[in-house]
């Protein structure tokens, strides 16, 4: 074998026992338990549709390994200097390149999955799946294709279909995080609770200071009711991520079990006191987090009567107050925090969005704008902004923060919805036309849709 088919020789090391887990994802008869019937199995079913796969059983393991019947030497010269700009960060000449390399070579899998990984970047997702999908079905056992097809699809809201690729990339590389960390996520939302336990340990035992895996723990603990393991995972979430917002909720959520403690009368005295003051937090905030929020809007009113300068606890009781609808009640709530810590972005754009719901866009823009000028510029603050300033009728200004927006992610229906409304204005109906066709094949349902659909029949092409 030539040296360049070796540096694209592509190995996965599969546990037995991974395999007998997995039965009914890997097909596996029940009958079927002989190392090398396992080994002639997996080779059947990932089965390339470009390339050499063979496999062999060592020890406890099926060793599979995947190559390229042939390398392009000027396919590879191409793919280099893509390379050598995506180190520079020139992502769409570097796509333009491995597109030249694949027209030379189609069936080369790392041209297709730097494809899939820039459009990953550019969150043109649809593209990005195209491009991974490609490249699984000429080597299924590539395991980083399968993870970022799992991710991607996450994105596009379409968890049933990523987990089968999660998993696989789990049972190919036991090395990674990442499948641990979201088949922990999906496991929760289909309140499979014991597999999702497995996993978020699975990844700690990777990775024994992954503050995610804990705070997942911790919210399956919390829904469980088990306080006591939940209380663990949140101050090891605290005690991992020192000053960050999840550990701040972290520190909120922690909930007193009702043991004893070994310490003295009065220290169990002032426990107590503390405790009944602190109850009605950490009860909304889990409650909160199990999205119970006529539940938390009561707890959080009661602990704020005894803790009035509490700013986060003003911030949650906005949130939850947005979730129910009461706007006025958010925009109140959200002042409270800023009067007492102006410098979260986070809360400037709590007044700002329940402002938007009222339609006070005076008011919402000036929130969202300083939410931006503290770091909250994300693609919804920006959105929102412009969609503040087009019923103000500020529509030059609108359409550069759209742009901002778009940058931020190009597949926000939002802003491509009010974007393609300035462009119909300046006559630009081709352009808008195909922006609002990208919202309409959007695999997944949203209101707006109905909405983008009504503008496309007002377009006269």
């Amino acid at each position: 074998m030539g040296s360049r088919k070796k540096s694209k020789i592509i190995t996965v090391s599969i546990n037995i026992s991974d395999i007998k887990l997995n039965k009914g994802l890997l097909n596996l008869p029940d009958n079927l338990t002989d190392p090398k019937g396992l080994r002639d199995h997996l080779l059947a079913i990932f089965k390339p549709s470009s390339g050499i796969m063979e496999g062999f059983v060592d020890g406890r393991q099926v060793v599979i390994q995947w190559y390229p019947v042939e390398v392009n030497e000027q396919a590879e010269k191409l793919s280099r200097i893509a390379s050598k700009l995506l180190r520079e960060k020139d992502f769409n000449k570097a796509s333009q390149i491995l597109e030249k390399a694949l027209v030379i070579n189609n069936n080369d899998v790392e041209y297709l999955y730097k494809l899939g990984l820039i459009f990953f970047g550019q969150k043109q997702y649809e593209q990005t799946i195209l491009y991974l999908k490609k490249a699984i079905n000429i080597c299924p056992i590539h395991f980083r294709a399968n993870l970022l097809t799992g991710i991607t699809l996450i994105k596009l809201r379409k968890v049933e279909s990523a987990e089968k690729y999660f998993l696989l990339s789990n049972i190919f590389n036991k090395t990674s995080v990442l499948p641990y960390l979201n088949l922990g996520a999906i496991f929760t939302i289909k309140k499979e609770y014991t597999k999702a336990i497995n996993m978020f340990n699975g990844c700690i035992d990777l990775a024994p200071n992954e503050s995610r895996a804990y705070l997942g723990l911790a919210r399956i603990y919390t829904m469980l009711n088990d306080i006591d393991s939940a209380n663990l995972n949140f101050k090891k979430v605290i005690e991992l991520s020192p000053g960050s917002k999840i550990a701040e909720l972290a520190q909120r959520s922690i909930k007193v079990s009702g043991k004893s403690l070994n310490s003295s009368d009065n220290d169990k005295n002032l426990k107590t006191q503390k405790t009944a003051e602190e109850q009605p937090l950490s009860v909304g905030v889990h409650q909160f987090l199990t999205h119970n929020y006529s539940g938390s809007l009561n707890q959080f009113k009661n602990y704020l009567n005894r803790h009035p300068l509490d700013h986060f606890v003003w911030y949650l009781l906005g949130e939850t107050q947005l979730r129910t609808g009461n706007f006025e009640g958010a925009v109140i709530s959200f002042r409270k925090a800023i009067n007492l810590y102006k410098k979260r972005g986070l809360y400037f754009k709590g007044v700002g969005i329940s402002f938007y719901y009222q339609n006070k866009y005076p008011e919402a823009a000036d929130a969202l704008k300083h939410a931006i000028q503290l770091g909250k510029n994300d693609s919804l603050c920006f959105t929102l902004l412009g969609v503040c300033n087009v019923y103000l009728n500020r529509i030059d200004e609108s359409e550069m923060i759209f742009k901002q927006a778009l940058q931020k992610n190009p597949n926000n229906p939002l802003a491509i919805y009010f974007s393609s409304q300035n462009k119909i204005k300046r006559g630009e109906t081709k352009e808008a036309y195909k922006d609002l066709k990208k919202v309409i094949n959007f695999q997944y349902h949203i209101p707006l849709k109905t909405n983008v659909k009504k503008l496309i029949q007002s377009i006269q092409i």
